[in-house]
């Protein structure tokens, strides 16, 4: 099989090549994307010919592996915002037009394909200070953006875009402290629906030369529509001595843009444990319980295709869930003159993440310890860290431990493989099979005992409650 990180990495860069094939990308809203790069923004967006792309790989690259079992996929409906056009023009006053790039905040409103037309009002960060202190919005289109990078949730960008657009405000200008000038694309709950205010996201570069032409004439697009769409669940098993527990590894599938470090490691890992795993049951026999391994799917639109899994695997039969989650093996950034610049070391910005269950902790910890060591990745308490799909498991009392974090490119468009490194992948690697390898071998009973703390925080978690889109096939 070749060495862990290696091996992870060679499935990560065919999960590339799906993603980067024009031939399975359908949101190319221009015929000059040398001119117009943000118009043709590929990635394995949910519901995009990509996006399913990407499953199918999923489920073809489990099918060729000899030992796994009921290696199936099912499909789930789920809404797309299929975008038509997109654009911001800013009449400069003097007869000429600034159009930076830009990308459409899926879901938060839409203009039609004539735009909506306002005064550029610079609100900083939304709060309702700013909004008081502005005066009337009626009718203008806000500048507004986030202080802390990759998820403007994290600062209730939502309700002030409500807010904005309850106060008159036609549309926003989103911007975060992202690489560069880079657009960092922001994840939405589409089970929401559409909401009121158009919004386009653009570099914080730009956003700056924005709020200098506060009070001009802008013109901002956003023209699309929801579709009827599906995203997919895909699951393989390999079938232990004791089939009434199980252990499942599993990883989301979709993203906004080519997601080489947000994804990639988590997709490549899996196939590499799965693989990993199977040998090892042809080798010695089957693993004491049931091992499951599933790619996910929805993740940036919020889908919970991990919940929906775990409905139909019974979460009473799982001892613990393991979460490949984000940014496994990025590189760390510092800023210079507005450029990031790498420096040499690995991103602080990764943490274990485990239940509040002793006995798991302590086992985490072990099988981590060469990651912990070399790469300085702190151990974190899953109750204040549990983020996005993740919280599925914990919620449902299901012992949690994973990885999970972003590099300065998470949710970048240029989140390509010079991103991440193979040798921080290697330790992740190593230290997830030696999780899973010990969790194999620990007793049950203990691990449920040990997340009494954890389950009384779980039930702060609240879940959409989705359930078992089709009854699956397994040991």
């Amino acid at each position: 099989m070749g060495e862990p990180g290696t091996t992870a990495y060679a499935h990560l860069q065919d999960y590339m090549a799906v993603i980067r094939d024009p031939r399975r990308f359908d949101e190319c809203l221009t015929v000059e994307p040398w001119q117009q790069p943000h118009l043709c923004l590929n990635g394995p967006r949910t519901g995009s010919r990509s996006g399913e792309a990407v499953h199918a790989w999923m489920l073809g690259q489990l099918r060729q592996i000899d030992g796994l079992h009921h290696v199936q996929q099912h499909a789930f409906a789920w809404p797309r915002f299929a975008p038509v056009h997109y654009a911001l023009h800013v009449e400069d006053g003097q007869g000429g037009v600034f159009t930076p790039a830009s990308y459409p905040w899926h879901f938060q409103g839409v203009t039609g394909p004539q735009g909506v037309r306002g005064e550029l009002i610079n609100l900083v960060d939304g709060s309702m200070l700013q909004r008081a202190l502005a005066g009337s919005l009626e009718g203008k289109i806000a500048i507004l953006g986030a202080l802390r990078h990759i998820h403007a949730s994290e600062e209730n960008a939502e309700r002030k875009l409500a807010a904005l657009q309850r106060a008159g405000a036609v549309g926003a200008i989103y911007a975060l402290p992202g690489p560069d000038n880079d657009i960092i694309a922001q994840n939405y709950d589409a089970a929401l629906g559409t909401q009121a205010l158009p919004t386009l996201i653009v570099g914080r570069q730009d956003r700056e030369q924005l709020m200098a032409m506060q009070g001009l004439q802008a013109t901002l697009i956003v023209d699309g529509q929801v579709q009827v769409s599906q995203s997919y669940n895909t699951y393989a098993f390999i079938p232990g001595r004791d089939n009434s527990r199980m252990i499942v590894i599993g990883t989301p599938m979709n993203a906004w843009f080519q997601a080489a470090s947000e994804r990639g490691p988590g997709v490549g890992a899996l196939i590499y444990l799965a693989r990993y795993f199977a040998e090892q049951a042809r080798r010695v026999g089957p693993p004491p319980v049931t091992l499951a391994f599933v790619a996910t799917g929805a993740h940036e639109t919020m889908g919970f295709g991990l919940e929906r899994a775990l409905r139909c695997l019974d979460a009473q039969r799982v001892t613990a869930y393991v979460h490949l989650g984000t940014g496994l093996a990025s590189r760390a950034y510092r800023e210079e003159n507005g450029v990031a610049v790498e420096t040499g070391e690995p991103s602080r910005r990764r943490w274990i993440v485990v239940s509040e269950n002793r006995a798991l902790r302590s086992l985490a910890t072990r099988a981590f310890q060469r990651l912990i060591n070399a790469q300085g990745v702190g151990v974190v308490r899953a109750g204040v860290f549990n983020g996005s799909e993740s919280r599925a498991p914990y919620a449902m009392n299901i012992p949690v431990v994973g990885m999970t974090g972003g590099g300065w490119f998470h949710h970048s468009p240029r989140d390509d493989e010079t991103r991440l490194s193979v040798a921080y992948l290697d330790d992740v690697v190593v230290g997830f099979r030696n999780a899973i390898e010990a969790l194999l071998e620990a007793d049950p009973y203990a691990l449920a005992l040990g997340n009494l703390s954890a389950d009384v925080l779980a039930a702060l978690h609240e879940l959409p409650g989705y359930g078992c889109p089709a009854a699956i096939e397994q040991p």
